[in-house]
Formats: C-alpha cells, structure tokens, sequence
C-alpha cells in the first residue's frame, strides 16, 4: 500500500509541476522575476489582505495600497515586508 501510494504522490507531483509550468510560461516575465525574488525571502510570496492589513506581516496597509489591491490593475506589494498583495 505505501508503494502505491507513494507512486499516485510522484504523479500528482508531476502533473503539479507541469501545470505550475504551463502557468509561468503565461505570466508577465516581469511579474514572474518579482515573484521569485519575493518568494526567496517570503514564505508564502503572496498574501491576501485581511480587514486593512497584510496577510503576511499583519501591519496595517495605508489606504493607498489597499485601493490598490482592490482595483487590481498593478501588482502592489507590502511596504512593510514587499509580499505580494491580493484581494
């Protein structure tokens, strides 16, 4: 059982690594280096904004950023630990 197991494990991991691939191969490459670069500091890279602050850092967001998150057209990072934010 643990074999087969492990074997359905190595295939759900390739077929995530495949689809991760496929859906970095559509992304801005500009937006793919800045997440990169966040995601060897951060842990996780992008975070969700919760009530007014970051997800990540938990540090209030001015209202400039949150109007930011919310509209969606710029990627918006925290000023406080440059995670990337979402709505």
């Amino acid at each position: 059982p643990l074999e087969q197991r492990l074997g359905r494990l190595r295939s759900e991991l390739a077929q995530a690594q495949g689809d991760r691939e496929r859906i970095a191969a559509s992304v801005e490459p500009r937006a793919l280096e800045l997440y990169r670069r966040v995601a060897q500091h951060r842990t996780p890279a992008v975070v969700g904004i919760a009530g007014d602050s970051c997800g990540g850092c938990h540090l209030p967001l001015s209202n400039q950023e949150r109007s930011a998150v919310r509209a969606g057209t710029t990627i918006t990072q925290c000023s406080n630990c440059d995670r990337i934010l979402v709505p």
